[in-house]
């Protein structure tokens, strides 16, 4: 019973990796980086001062990525709001996530979180200078 469970974890593991087109992220976030895409909720409204983690799992899953078991994904689609939560679900699923440029460089398509865990951005250009975009405020090709 256990080798079962096991084998599905990895599976779902494998899938969510295989699923992911950092490209479609990058697309989607080269599209909605200074405005809000209307089909999500926006999390100011409900007094939190930061849509960084909704930003960016919105990214993740326009890439593929399936938020689906991640704890406090309430938003629309899985989205996240606190940035805790989206570190804690790519966590869950294998997926790396960093708040420093690794040796060899940040991979397109990756999730940086800085500020002690208040704030994400998702690499927009990949290398040892990575560009990032983020909401919170609305930025674009900045450099990490």
């Amino acid at each position: 019973m256990k080798s079962l469970f096991l084998l599905s974890l990895y599976l779902c593991l494998l899938k969510n990796i295989l699923t992911y087109n950092p490209v479609s992220a990058v697309r989607y976030a080269r599209n909605w980086w200074n405005r809000r895409n209307p089909k999500y909720i926006g999390y100011l409204d409900y007094g939190n001062d930061d849509e960084s983690a909704n930003f960016v799992s919105q990214c993740l899953i326009a890439g593929g990525f399936s938020t689906t078991g991640c704890e406090n994904n309430k938003g629309i689609g899985g989205t996240f709001q606190k940035v805790v939560d989206l570190e804690n679900c790519l966590k869950k699923k294998g997926r790396n996530i960093s708040n420093k440029v690794p040796s060899g460089g940040f991979p397109l398509g990756g999730v940086i979180t800085f500020n002690n865990g208040q704030h994400a951005s998702i690499c927009v250009q990949g290398g040892n200078v990575p560009l990032i975009a983020s909401h919170s405020p609305n930025e674009w090709v900045r450099k990490f």
